[in-house]
């Protein structure tokens, strides 16, 4: 039951993406976006970027914020930045 409210719940989201997005086009000339990269806690949810790439069309790539950032090893392992990369 689980794994069937998350999946109605990720498609909600999609519709919802898809169709900012489609505002989006009509707004802008016909713009089309063709990748995004995302980040943040809910990403970690069960299949919702995939879900998203799907009702998109869209090329979903994760985004580490931390990816240039020198940190401070005495203070932040490397370990401990991938870990929440993702938040």
């Amino acid at each position: 039951e689980v794994h069937s409210v998350l999946s109605s719940t990720n498609e909600a989201v999609a519709e919802e993406i898809r169709s900012s997005l489609d505002f989006l086009s009509a707004t802008t000339n016909g713009l089309v976006l063709g990748q995004c990269y995302y980040t943040g806690g809910s990403s970690s949810t069960s299949g919702l970027i995939e879900t998203i790439g799907r009702v998109t069309g869209m090329q979903m790539e994760r985004f580490n914020p931390f990816l240039k950032v020198k940190a401070n090893g005495k203070k932040f392992s490397p370990e401990y930045l991938e870990q929440i990369s993702s938040f």
